[in-house]
């Protein structure tokens, strides 16, 4: 049954990386779990010229074995606060369209910089259903992000781009 509280434990064990990808908590300790072209660029960016990390993978067996990824960040939704009527209520009937749209913009940073102030969150305002409906996100952001295990290129690329969108890979 989906109740609130899994629902909760649930948004709060899924991040959004800062490359557009995602992952998932999948320990106490921090361990995030994730396909390897979203870490690819981290990945990459670690490599040296003696150690092509995409091609050989990695493995830290240890914590001071993990390498500290550059330019990389990880946020979890903390929460989400309908400000719809806030936005809404930025645009009078006698604005012209763009006078409107730069009311909501307006509003919107607004809101998210006093977000951010009042809680120290990454604060972003999303519009919805085509501006129906306006959402203030909430994110702790982390920006402590290590590489712990990479598979070399030929096991993390196994079946190729076509596997990693269709079925039944991608729903296993």
């Amino acid at each position: 049954e989906l109740t609130e509280p899994w629902m909760d434990h649930l948004r709060l064990s899924s991040v959004r990386f800062n490359n557009g990808g995602s992952g998932s908590f999948v320990s106490d300790q921090g361990l995030v779990l994730t396909n390897h072209h979203v870490g690819a660029d981290a990945i990459q960016k670690l490599s040296t010229e003696g150690s092509d990390l995409i091609k050989t993978g990695f493995l830290a067996r240890s914590r001071d074995q993990e390498l500290p990824t550059k330019d990389l960040e990880l946020n979890v939704l903390y929460d989400i606060v309908d400000v719809t009527d806030k936005v809404k209520g930025a645009v009078t009937k006698d604005m012209s369209a763009e006078q409107a749209e730069a009311a909501r913009r307006a509003v919107k940073a607004r809101l998210e910089k006093e977000s951010l102030d009042q809680t120290g969150l990454r604060s972003d305002v999303v519009t919805l259903f085509r501006g129906g409906a306006y959402h203030l996100y909430r994110y702790k952001k982390y920006t402590d992000i290590r590489l712990v295990f990479a598979p070399e290129i030929g096991i993390a690329f196994y079946g190729g781009d076509t596997d990693n969108f269709e079925y039944p890979r991608s729903w296993i």
